[in-house]
């Protein structure tokens, strides 16, 4: 097998989510400054708007979560799925994400500023004008996603895959692309 080959077949740790946890109402009274929530399965909650500092979510699973306009500095997300969330303009600055899947939402517009990324897929989701300003991104997948004029300046994109995705007028300047791989993607107007 080729190297290349190999960097393709590259697995990501997947959360290691309890095999079953009961839903949870989440609300947004209760996601306040170093505020820490673990084992938590939550379906159709609305955090949009929410500010907060040095949060923990370890072990959480959110099913269609309005996420929308936050504002979460220094959060932890260890461990943690999101299917059908809409962070929609969320602006969440040094976050840390290891073992996070974002799966089938909507990150339009959305900041994710100095994050650290470890063991991060995101896949089928609009991360269309998102900005991964100076990102750290560590084994960390794309997939079948729209980032069309998305922002990765200054960003540590080595290793990253990207399958799939429309990077149309994505703006990479900056970036550490050393072994990215875009295969499958469109670059059209790519700076």
């Amino acid at each position: 097998m080729s190297r290349s080959q190999r960097k393709l077949t590259t697995v990501l740790d997947q959360p290691q989510l309890p095999p079953y946890t009961e839903e949870t109402t989440l609300l947004r009274d209760q996601v306040v400054d170093h505020a820490a929530f673990e084992q938590l399965a939550v379906a159709r909650g609305d955090l949009s708007e929410t500010t907060a500092d040095d949060l923990l979510f370890q072990q959480a699973h959110f099913k269609h979560v309005q996420f929308g306009q936050t504002h979460f500095s220094s959060a932890q997300l260890i461990d943690v799925r999101l299917e059908a969330c809409d962070l929609a303009g969320a602006a969440w600055e040094k976050v840390h994400m290891q073992r996070v899947e974002l799966i089938g939402c909507r990150l339009v517009g959305a900041k994710l500023l100095d994050a650290d990324l470890d063991n991060l897929l995101i896949k089928d989701n609009n991360a269309d004008l998102a900005l991964f300003w100076s990102a750290s991104c560590r084994t960390t997948r794309f997939e079948r996603c729209s980032l069309r004029e998305a922002s990765f300046e200054n960003a540590n994109l080595a290793g990253v895959v990207f399958r799939n995705c429309d990077l149309a007028n994505v703006d990479l300047r900056g970036a550490n692309l050393r072994g990215a791989d875009f295969r499958g993607s469109n670059l059209q107007g790519i700076q």
